[in-house]
């Protein structure tokens, strides 16, 4: 048996630490955890990673749902919707499917309000890796911006220009500064056919 807690956790979903504290309050299905140690919560993996499965669409879904095959500028669609067209992660900020992002889903506020030009990534390594992998990827993604509970308004297709990484970039970047848990890097994209 392998034992995980809310770091681990976070890691398999590909969401913040701060996202499974949330879900442990918010999701009255979340798995109860084995133990309270010293160090926090632990549950088993396989537990986790079984009720993880319907969080995240298969990649088979995209074939078998024919009814939507392309997204609207302009209109709203839920994480279920978004993800039976582009599949990958449901949880993460960028999408991520067969070592490609998919998609991007931003929330527009205080702590990046240049999305989704610029968007502020934070410093956990699989945030990280997923901006890495968006930066270096050629073509582009759809890319939505979060209006509600479970509804993201279509922006358009986009793709990354830039991923900078260095301080003086950081720091002149509106929001950065309401940024308590770091940030990593600036994404800067662009609009793609408009």
């Amino acid at each position: 048996m392998i034992l995980v807690g809310i770091y681990e956790i976070a890691q398999l979903a590909g969401v913040s630490p701060q996202a499974i504290s949330n879900w442990l309050v918010r999701k009255q299905d979340f798995p109860k955890p084995m133990a309270s140690l010293a160090s926090g919560p632990v549950w088993d993996a396989q537990i986790i990673k079984t009720w993880l499965k319907p969080q995240t669409v298969p990649t088979t879904t995209i074939e078998e749902d024919q009814s939507m095959t392309k997204f609207i500028t302009g209109h709203e669609y839920t994480l279920k919707e978004i993800h039976a067209i582009v599949g990958g992660d449901m949880m993460s900020y960028l999408a991520q499917r067969e070592g490609r992002i998919v998609a991007g889903k931003f929330k527009k506020g205080d702590m990046n309000p240049n999305a989704p030009y610029q968007v502020l990534v934070g410093n956990l390594p699989r945030v990280k890796q997923k901006a890495e992998l968006l930066a270096a990827q050629s073509g582009s993604i759809p890319v939505f911006l979060k209006e509600g509970t479970n509804r993201w308004r279509f922006h358009g297709d986009m793709e990354a220009v830039q991923y900078k990484t260095e301080q003086a970039a950081i720091e002149v970047t509106p929001g950065s500064e309401d940024r308590s848990e770091g940030v990593a890097g600036v994404l800067v994209l662009r609009d793609v056919n408009q």
